[in-house]
């Protein structure tokens, strides 16, 4: 689906999905701008309960030779009063990759519905 933006531009959504934690690292987005682009979504955290811990991680490797560069850690342990994590604007230019990683550390394994957009 595509919307347009206030103020210019167009909205698509790019994944529209969920995972069931493993306790793995499990990598929900993964993307290559082909030109520069705004990146942002949501990761529904509603399933998690007492003793549950979930981090996570969204990398941008800019192909300048530095690798997965981390611009945020987050860290999410037992009940959510907040029942979705907001994923910050993140602005990438062609050829660069951001990843989006989920890992559940502790608890019983729970689903995370997430959603995710490009504003170009």
């Amino acid at each position: 689906m595509q919307t347009n933006v206030p103020g210019g531009g167009t909205r698509k959504v790019i994944s529209d999905s969920s995972v069931l934690a493993d306790g793995t690292p499990q990598t929900i987005l993964s993307r290559t701008a082909v030109k520069m682009e705004t990146i942002y979504g949501w990761v529904n955290l509603n399933n998690m309960d007492y003793a549950d811990r979930t981090t996570i991680t969204v990398t941008v490797n800019n192909q300048d030779g530095e690798g997965d560069v981390n611009h945020a850690v987050e860290q999410y342990e037992d009940a959510q009063a907040e029942s979705s994590v907001y994923l910050v604007k993140h602005t990438i230019k062609p050829g660069a990759v951001i990843k989006v990683v989920l890992q559940q550390t502790a608890g019983v394994n729970r689903t995370y519905p997430y959603v995710f957009m490009r504003c170009m």
